[in-house]
């Protein structure tokens, strides 16, 4: 029986050429979806660079219509900007200013 040498390594530079080349020449398949376009950040957009938890109209912006904190992809800011209402609102609810959520029923 003979014996082949091993062939190259699917992780080795030598695979490509070992590949066929109809293979590379295929284009890749778009996924057929747009980027989004990115909206701006609304509270960089108004000028505001701390979140008061007395400022009652601005947090509602950040709450749904049954109270809860609405998500940082609904509201369009960074993780670490998305902190500071998440916190204001929890103070806000604590004092008083603001509701809780309800329930669903």
């Amino acid at each position: 029986m003979p014996s082949t040498p091993p062939g190259p390594r699917r992780g080795s530079a030598c695979h490509r050429l070992s590949t066929p080349f109809w293979r590379y020449d295929v284009p890749r398949r778009r996924s057929g979806r747009e980027p989004l376009k990115s909206r701006p950040n609304p509270l960089e957009a108004a000028g505001i660079t701390h979140v008061d938890y007395k400022d009652t109209e601005l947090l509602r912006r950040f709450l749904s219509d049954r109270g809860k904190i609405r998500s940082r992809r609904v509201t369009r800011v960074t993780a670490r900007r998305q902190r500071q209402p998440a916190r204001a609102v929890r103070n806000a609810r604590e004092t008083a200013l603001l509701p809780h959520a309800s329930s669903p029923r």
